[in-house]
């Protein structure tokens, strides 16, 4: 019930005010795309194409590193932004939102911090996870099969919530309120499957989407393709950031939903 509350209150945070969500979000993202596409990264979109990349030995690294911080620092803007926006009313004018100097440093310290503390869980459970299909194969003499899917499974379900709730720390720095990511995150402890339901649904919805672009043979390297998956990430991003926000928002400042 609370993981369809929270849902049901970002979409609509969403879809009630569009002119501000454009206003918010159109250059940034269309700053972000038009990089990926003008520095021949299109590619790296499509899970599918990335990977034969990988497997060929064809990304170009430094430039993909350069681009990826780009649009990262591009994206966190306009996260503050909408943060700002739903979270202190803060209404955008024009269509490059303005977002004070010292809120975005303290955002852009918070962000490294969560996505380096983040990348150490990632590490932490892909080590768990190669010691435990180490033993397995050698108890079994063959391959895990169904056995490292299931512990796969099970160790990602995890990361999903605690990624989630490692994200539910950022709209405080947005707004410099004077919250740890410590005091947050416990005071996170009691939601786990609302979030795990919320990171479910997310998950869900771009299997959706990658299946009903595979069907219309839409892919990142065409030009209709590129501005239908452009778009379509664009708004799986802004849910995102609206779930985060929502979160923050009833569970941290103890706001109603709709």
């Amino acid at each position: 019930m609370h993981t369809l509350s929270i849902l049901r209150h970002s979409i609509l945070q969403i879809i009630r005010q569009p002119v501000d969500v454009l206003r918010i979000f159109l250059l940034p993202m269309t700053a972000s795309f038009l990089i990926v596409k003008l520095t021949g990264l299109a590619f790296t979109l499509s899970p599918f194409y990335l990977n034969i990349a990988v497997a060929r030995g064809l990304v170009p690294w430094g430039r993909l590193g350069m681009v990826t911080l780009a649009t990262f620092l591009i994206g966190l803007w306009a996260a503050a932004a909408w943060h700002r926006f739903v979270l202190l009313e803060e209404r955008p004018r024009g269509f490059w939102t303005v977002v004070p100097w010292p809120a975005f440093a303290a955002f852009l310290r918070r962000g490294l911090v969560v996505g380096l503390l983040i990348l150490l869980i990632i590490f932490a459970a892909s080590f768990v996870y190669g010691v435990v299909l180490g033993f397995a194969s050698a108890a079994s003499k063959r391959p895990p099969g169904i056995f490292a899917h299931g512990i796969g499974l099970g160790l990602s379900l995890p990361i999903l919530v605690m990624s989630l709730r490692l994200a539910v720390t950022l709209p405080g720095a947005a707004l410099q309120a004077p919250h740890s990511i410590g005091g947050i995150w416990a005071h996170m402890s009691d939601l786990f499957f609302t979030m795990l339901g919320l990171m479910v649904a997310l998950v869900t919805l771009r299997y959706l989407v990658g299946e009903g672009l595979s069907a219309l043979g839409l892919t990142p390297v065409t030009t209709l393709g590129f501005l239908v998956v452009a778009a379509l990430e664009s708004l799986q991003i802004i849910l995102s950031l609206s779930i985060v926000t929502t979160l923050y928002g009833r569970y941290i400042e103890g706001r109603p939903l709709v």
